[in-house]
């Protein structure tokens, strides 16, 4: 907030919050969805190990696999539990990849936006107005 005008400090206080918490929803659906997606892909892949994978694989299981339940996703089989917890695991490292590669992202962005901002050299202190009119 130090670097807006003290009457605009409310606008962007709002902006800022607002922007965060647009962030952590979108960050909680979209890791949300690759957690499910490849998770589900692991389990399709082992289903073949299976004797009747299509009623042990049902929403139950696959509802109690992505909540992180494991042991009562796998109950009654350690093959089966084996194959959910390899399952699981695979999908949440791929939403931490994900979340990997987008924190790396938008450090990259921070870094090169931080580089344009105006330095000691290019600004003149004790002059009050807007920022053009201080960079200028």
């Amino acid at each position: 907030m130090a670097c807006v005008p003290a009457n605009r400090t409310g606008m962007a206080s709002g902006i800022s919050t607002t922007t965060r918490f647009t962030a952590i929803v979108t960050s909680v659906g979209v890791l949300g969805a690759v957690l499910a997606s490849r998770t589900h892909a692991a389990l399709d892949m082992h289903a073949g190990s299976l004797a009747d994978p299509d009623a042990i694989l049902d929403a139950t299981f696959l509802s109690r696999l992505l909540a992180g339940d494991l042991a009562h996703a796998g109950a009654g089989s350690d093959t089966i539990l084996r194959i959910a917890r390899e399952s699981f695991a695979s999908g949440f490292a791929a939403s931490l990849a994900v979340a990997g590669a987008c924190a790396l992202i938008v450090a990259a962005a921070v870094w090169l936006l931080g580089r344009m901002a105006p330095t000691g050299e290019n600004v003149k202190i004790g002059v009050s107005g807007t920022l053009d009119d201080i960079v200028r």
